[in-house]
């Protein structure tokens, strides 16, 4: 819907603009943008807990907040570094996820 949108009408901005277009009272453009804000923060604070959970079964001695605060730490440095870079990681983290599903078909039966 959103490449649909932004075909028929183009813009530099999210879909916030989209919805300012359809519903002219900027109200809800802006609380459009904050929930999705908010929908991310939320989800990135339960991925990293998910995470920090799994790590801290396979090492005990360390508190799960303090993996947190490493992924956290490491996936803010990889957004940061230059578009090459994110792709390439984005390219073997995909390329792990693959590997893990072939795994996990194969291992299954």
């Amino acid at each position: 819907m959103s490449g649909e949108l932004s075909c028929a009408f183009p813009h530099s901005g999210s879909f916030q603009h989209y919805a300012l277009i359809f519903i002219p009272n900027p109200l809800w453009s802006y609380t459009i943008g904050w929930l999705y804000w908010f929908s991310w923060v939320f989800s990135l604070a339960a991925d990293l807990t998910a995470a920090g959970f799994i790590a801290h079964h396979y090492f005990p001695s360390i508190p799960v907040h303090y993996f947190c605060l490493i992924i956290l730490v490491t996936l803010t440095l990889i957004n940061l570094c230059s578009a090459k870079s994110f792709g390439e990681c984005e390219y073997w983290l995909s390329a792990i996820k693959v590997f893990a599903i072939v795994l996990f078909i194969v291992a299954g039966p």
